[in-house]
């Protein structure tokens, strides 16, 4: 019996999910519970190397956006790595004293992400980043910088 390495497979499958998915976790506020490990697969698909992975990470852009805009900041730069992405991996959620979520460091900017795949070489991906720039603009507060969008 021989077995096939189906990671590939199982990620394009889970990209294909995972908007859903947090959502749904969302109304429990488990995607708060779990931000370093969405955030982390998240990034994992975004930059994937199978284009068909990556434009599902496009698409589930606006949902990102909505739910960990405000969570998300900066990690100090070769934090940790994973080896399929080379990006920075590790974030930790941190309670203050008043039991309320601080800011999330991790090197997410979803404005830089809008702008990134607007630009992209490739059409269709730039096609379905213009299908989801709308929603960038609906999500984002009066006083938000939305030059880069």
């Amino acid at each position: 019996m021989v077995i096939e390495n189906n990671h590939d497979e199982i990620i394009a499958r889970m990209a294909q999910l995972i908007g859903r998915v947090v959502h749904k976790l969302s109304a429990f506020d488990l995607h708060i519970k779990y931000k370093e490990q969405i955030l982390m697969f998240y990034r994992e698909i975004i930059n994937h190397r199978d284009e068909n992975i990556v434009l599902q990470g496009i698409l589930n852009l606006p949902c990102f956006n909505l739910l960990y805009k405000d969570k998300v900041g900066k990690l100090p730069p070769r934090t940790a790595e994973t080896q399929s992405t080379s990006a920075t991996t590790h974030a930790r959620i941190d309670i203050d004293d008043d039991n309320e979520f601080k800011t999330l460091d991790t090197d997410l900017d979803f404005q830089d992400l809008y702008y990134k795949y607007a630009n992209e070489s490739s059409e269709e991906m730039r096609i379905v980043a213009a299908k989801c720039l709308h929603e960038g603009f609906l999500l984002a507060s009066p006083t938000e910088d939305i030059k880069r969008l």
